[in-house]
Parts: structure tokens; C-alpha cells; sequence
């Protein structure tokens, strides 16, 4: 793998909802990168995320009435598979991820719920055309990859807006779990390499032990001292539209996150 590769772009998509995620995001890329990073937004989030005056942020606002209008006859009919995921906000993902790479060359897109401790860019390869990012299941939670995917769709590095056009494709006709559960289908096309278990920690790395209708985190094999980026809701507003048990679950991880974060990135979180 070549080290030392220097990302042209982040990209990311963030409603109202996902606003001071977002936020949060950017400011943990600024602390190494002052990279292009490219949000599809709304007006209620541009407004928002406009005024932190992060510099170089190149807003689209692709999350407008009538652009989701567009969206939801286009994904109609794509299975609902629960209450929280948005099928017109995950069609604008390719959109965002498009415009990235037309622009920069390429980009790295993230979910608005991602933390980053350090530079992503130092395990990217320069050579491959997509970097994506294996759950690593924890041991009780392996039969989720047949479900809902081996890859997760909020982290995902591509280097061609061809990837966006395969992606929507896979989306559109090929995956049973929204975008994510068809994403093998992307080694069909594209040299593709996978980020090591330090990147984008997330739910699905911890043992989860319901008790009495509650959800438990238990055990996992992170090493925080290593650890990239996490993964994880850390406003609750975010997950609002989750099962009371879920909710429990996210709560759970947003204050384990939050207890490893450097002091700086905590300090701003709670100021959001």
C-alpha cells in the first residue's frame, strides 16, 4: 500500500437533522486537512453550517423540496426496510459523491455521523479506484452481513464519478438493504481495496445483548489508541426516528465515543 496519500476532497450529505454531526465532522477534518469538503444540503443546514465559517466548504443544495420530490418517484420502489433510513436523502449520496470526484478528482465520502481522530488519507492507496470500509462485525452480529452488508455505506473513497453511477445503479435495481447490502457489487467493475478495522468504528463492532425489550453494548475488540474514526450518533435529535431500544443503544455508544474523543473535538461538541 502507498502511505502518505493526500485526499483531494471530502464529501458529505446533511439535513437538518444531521446539521451539528455535520459540523462536527468538518471540524475534526480541519484539525489535518483543509481540503475542499463538498455538503448537499438543505437551506436549514446551509444556513447553519455557513455561519461556523469553516472555510473551503462547497455547499450544493441538493436536499431542496424539489429535488427529494424527484428522488422519492425514482425510489419508490425500493423497500422500506424501517422508519429510519431516508430513501430521497440516500439517492442524493450519489449525487454529492459525483460532484466530488467531477471536481477534486476524488474524494472521500463520509456519513454526517462521523468523527475523524486522524488522517484517513495515510491509508488510502493511490492506485485503486475504490477504498471501502468492512463492518468487522463483532463475533454475535456476523449474521447481519447477509442482511444489511459486509460494507458500510456511510465511508466510502472513490476516485471516478463512474463510482456514483455504478453506485446508484446498485442502489437502484441490485441491493436489498438500500445502498449498502449490494456494495460487493462494486468489485465487479473497480480496483477495490477495504480500510483496516481502525476506521470508521461504528455500532456493529460491539457484542449487543438485549435485556428485557433494552439494548446492551457489550463487548468488542477496538483499540482506541489506534482508532481513525468512529462512527456514531452523539446528538440525539439525530436518531429521534429510532426504536426505544436502539435509542439506548446509540445512547450508549455517543458517551463511549465522546470519552475517547481528543479534548479539542469534545470541547466543540458540546458547544454545538
Amino acid at each position: 500500500m502507498v502511505m502518505g496519500f493526500s485526499l483531494n476532497s471530502y464529501s458529505v450529505v446533511a439535513d437538518a437533522n444531521a446539521m451539528k454531526e455535520c459540523a462536527l465532522l468538518i471540524f475534526s477534518i480541519r484539525q489535518f486537512s483543509d481540503a475542499p469538503i463538498y455538503v448537499a444540503c438543505n437551506s436549514t443546514s446551509y444556513n447553519y453550517l455557513s455561519q461556523l465559517n469553516f472555510g473551503n466548504i462547497k455547499f450544493k443544495q441538493m436536499l431542496n423540496k424539489a429535488n427529494l420530490d424527484k428522488k422519492k418517484k425514482l425510489t419508490a420502489h425500493i423497500v422500506d426496510a424501517n422508519q429510519f433510513h431516508n430513501k430521497e436523502i440516500i439517492a442524493c449520496k450519489m449525487d454529492c459523491l459525483s460532484l466530488a470526484t467531477r471536481e477534486s478528482g476524488n474524494t472521500l465520502f463520509v456519513d454526517a455521523d462521523i468523527v475523524f481522530i486522524k488522517d484517513p488519507g495515510l491509508d488510502i492507496n493511490s492506485f485503486t479506484d475504490v477504498m471501502l470500509s468492512p463492518h468487522y462485525y463483532y463475533a454475535n452480529c456476523r449474521a447481519d452481513s447477509r442482511k444489511y452488508g459486509a460494507f458500510n455505506a456511510g465511508y466510502l473513497y472513490a476516485n471516478s464519478p463512474k463510482v456514483a453511477e455504478s453506485w446508484w445503479d446498485i442502489y437502484f435495481s441490485r441491493s436489498t438493504f438500500y445502498e449498502q447490502q449490494g456494495m460487493r457489487h462494486l468489485f465487479e467493475d473497480y480496483k477495490v481495496q477495504t480500510f483496516n478495522q481502525n476506521h470508521n468504528i461504528g455500532f456493529w463492532r460491539y457484542e449487543k445483548n438485549w435485556q428485557r425489550g433494552k439494548l446492551y453494548l457489550g463487548a468488542n475488540d477496538v483499540t482506541h489508541a489506534e482508532a481513525v474514526s468512529y462512527h456514531a450518533h452523539l446528538f440525539p435529535e439525530t436518531y429521534s426516528r429510532a426504536d426505544k431500544g436502539l435509542k439506548l443503544g446509540y445512547d450508549q455508544l455517543g458517551e463511549l465515543v465522546k470519552s475517547v474523543l481528543p479534548p479539542n473535538i469534545r470541547r466543540f461538541a458540546d458547544d454545538l
